[in-house]
């Protein structure tokens, strides 16, 4: 234990000069040979570089320590040591003005403690160091850091096979990862982000939702290949991500009983994982389940294989929990395979290992989450009433000398008054001249109500009487092209007519769908979602085969309560809006999440994005905001602003996420019923 006897000799002081800047890249490098050379090898170097700092500062130590404790928790052989460099550092923290500087490590080490009690089963000593390391980050404003209070929570209601909870605060957890600002680290800016969405997986996949599982660990996946290339450093680390979220996704898949496809990944699985030598538990684990897989379907042969390997891992690598899971396995197969002594054999000792087990886990009970929380809080209140009480005191000794003060103010107010007299025939005289004004400016707003009207239903006429010749302009133009041969002059002209009639058609239906006042057109029905959409995507999807691009419809049965016609005129100008402006043989996809009282409507694509100059304009009508299709079809500027009326008519959101040249995507957040 060098470094800990190191803090003990050496650090007394807390005003020396801390040096932020070296620690990132000694925690690289420890880290990486803690992979290589063993966990004793990098805290032997990570003291060596300690020693070099020539006056280190209070925050050297803390970061020291830290590091010390992370390096500690790789091996299990070394967690009294690693409970021992968390005790050391919450002794750093017993000066307030040290808690004030360093309120995130403060936070940490309050963490740090609540995961060593778990650790050791002391559960009902858990929640108050989770909650106080709450309280501090949120006194310091840390709204990043709170995702490290809700990862918490989450695995412990995960563990506690409360999974629903569990969702719930993994999915506050990824929230609260969107304020992390890019220098926040790369645990923070990645790792928790893609481990966050894996866990709503695994949270979803034990209540049986396996589609809900897949869908998030598709975003898992998605993300990862979306920010590895910002991680040029940390590819070793992205493989193996990606490899955890993909025996995940083959343990939903067979559960789905799609045996092929979760075969194919859990081989990928193990074979990264054991080419990268890293990792090696999840391999194991792997190899579990693809064991598992292979008893279902009786491929024996491939069973006795994955055994042996397995056997052989565990000699090199030894696990508990697998070794308790491969002998349940080997039994099972020596049964199925007639060899009862054997299998009775390995039978024997995985009952053993399960008595074991359960003995441990009946040495405490489990914490209730929302019990403890209650009674924190509810300790956190008494203190806060206490400290209410002493203000109150010091509010009556306040409220005796502004007595005074308003007594003698009341003297001065009433020397004023007599003077105050003689104003209030000029106010009156002031406020009839007023009076009379609002009347005049209100009469004036009615006739500018009642001009905007007679222009709005003037527009709808005129546009509706344009339609009809307009029409017709554009049937005699296709006639006289399927009639006759021209020349290529009289061809071109005849092409021209066409094409401007059909945009002005197009226009002539925009204009027809304008009203400013949606709310009072809006007729609510139950309407089943799904349906909806796939109506939408039926509608459109000629012109999406024209450009040879694939509508991609993924949404759970869901009903809201909304104006059909309305609300399918939303979709399609969404995904009309899609089609211009992507590719040719580019995918839209079109998703719905479900919330608690309403459902987030998303269509996306991959086409040629919003220029941030116009973002802010998007929604106005007849925007200056617009620009032709991919293939040069025409915009006009209303299709946007009618869908944000619409929509905002319903009591709902819209609003999207554009980056040039790479896509859009726009939400539609509407009431279910």
């Amino acid at each position: 234990m060098p470094a800990l006897i190191f803090f003990s000799c050496q650090w007394t002081s807390t005003d020396r000069v801390d040096h932020p800047k070296q620690w990132q890249a000694w925690f690289d490098q420890v880290d990486s040979l803690a992979r290589q050379k063993g966990v004793l090898y990098s805290i032997h170097l990570l003291d060596s570089l300690m020693q070099t700092l020539p006056q280190p500062g209070a925050g050297d130590r803390i970061k020291h320590l830290k590091i010390l404790r992370q390096l500690y928790q790789k091996d299990s052989n070394y967690s009294k040591q690693a409970r021992k460099a968390t005790d050391e550092l919450l002794s750093l923290f017993k000066s307030p003005d040290v808690q004030k500087k360093y309120p995130r490590d403060y936070a940490d080490a309050l963490l740090f403690k609540g995961d060593d009690l778990l650790q050791q089963r002391r559960y009902s000593e858990v929640y108050p160091y989770y909650f106080e390391g709450k309280l501090v980050l949120i006194e310091a404003g840390e709204t990043c850091e709170l995702s490290k209070y809700s990862r918490r929570i989450a695995m412990v209601s995960y563990g506690d096979k409360k999974y629903h909870q569990a969702i719930e605060y993994y999915k506050k957890e990824f929230e609260e990862l969107q304020n992390c600002q890019p220098d926040a680290g790369f645990e923070l800016t990645f790792v928790e982000k893609q481990g966050s969405l894996d866990n709503i997986g695994l949270s979803y996949r034990q209540l049986g939702d396996l589609d809900s599982a897949l869908y998030y660990y598709d975003r898992a996946l998605a993300y990862i290949r979306q920010e590895e290339k910002n991680y040029p450093n940390q590819q070793q680390f992205m493989s193996l991500a990606k490899v955890v979220v993909m025996s995940n996704q083959a343990d939903a898949y067979m559960a789905k009983k799609d045996y092929s496809r979760a075969e194919t990944m859990l081989i990928a699985c193990i074979d990264t994982n054991y080419r990268l030598d890293s990792d090696i538990e999840n391999a194991q684990l792997s190899q579990l389940s693809l064991i598992k897989l292979y008893l279902k379907n009786k491929a024996y042969p491939k069973v006795h294989k994955e055994l042996q390997r397995l056997a052989e891992s565990l000699l090199r690598y030894p696990s508990r929990e697998v070794s308790f899971e491969y002998q349940k396995m080997s039994g099972q197969y020596q049964y199925e395979q007639k060899n009862y002594e054997t299998a009775a054999h390995h039978l024997m000792t995985y009952i053993g290992y399960r008595d074991e087990n359960e003995r441990e886990e009946r040495k405490g009970l489990r914490l209730d989450i929302s019990r403890s929380m209650a009674q924190t809080e509810r300790d956190y209140e008494i203190a806060l009433n206490k400290q209410r009480a002493r203000l109150q005191e010091l509010s009556l000794a306040i409220i005796l000398l502004v007595t005074l003060t308003i007594l003698s103010i009341a003297f001065l107010v009433y020397r004023n008054w007599k003077n105050a007299q003689r104003n209030v025939a000029e106010l009156t005289l002031l406020n009839e001249e007023i009076a009379r004004q609002n009347t005049v400016m209100i009469d004036t707003v009615k006739a500018l109500e009642e001009s905007q009207q007679q222009n709005q239903q003037m527009m709808k006429i005129v546009a509706h009487d344009l339609r009809n010749p307009i029409g017709a302009v554009h049937s005699a133009t296709q006639l006289l092209l399927y009639d006759g041969h021209y020349t290529e002059e009289q061809l071109e002209l005849l092409n021209l007519i066409q094409t401007a009639s059909m945009n002005a058609t197009s226009l002539i239906s925009q204009l027809l769908q304008v009203n400013m006042n949606a709310n009072q057109d809006i007729q609510k029905e139950e309407v089943q979602l799904r349906e909806l959409l796939s109506s939408s995507v039926n509608m459109l999807r000629h012109k999406a085969d024209d450009k040879q691009q694939i509508i991609s419809l993924n949404t759970p049965e869901v009903t809201i309560r909304a104006d059909r016609e309305k609300v399918f005129r939303v979709i399609g100008n969404l995904l009309g809006n899609a089609i211009k402006f992507s590719d040719v043989g580019e995918t839209i996809h079109i998703t719905v999440e479900e919330l608690p009282h309403d459902v987030i409507i998303s269509v996306q694509d991959r086409g040629i994005g919003i220029p941030e100059s116009l973002q802010k304009h998007i929604f106005e009508f007849f925007t200056t905001a617009k620009r032709a299709g991919t293939s040069g079809e025409q915009p006009f500027g209303l299709g946007l602003a009618i869908c944000r009326q619409i929509v905002m008519a319903h009591g709902g959101q819209i609003w999207f996420n554009s980056i040039e040249n790479q896509g859009t995507q726009f939400f539609v957040k509407l009431p279910k019923a």
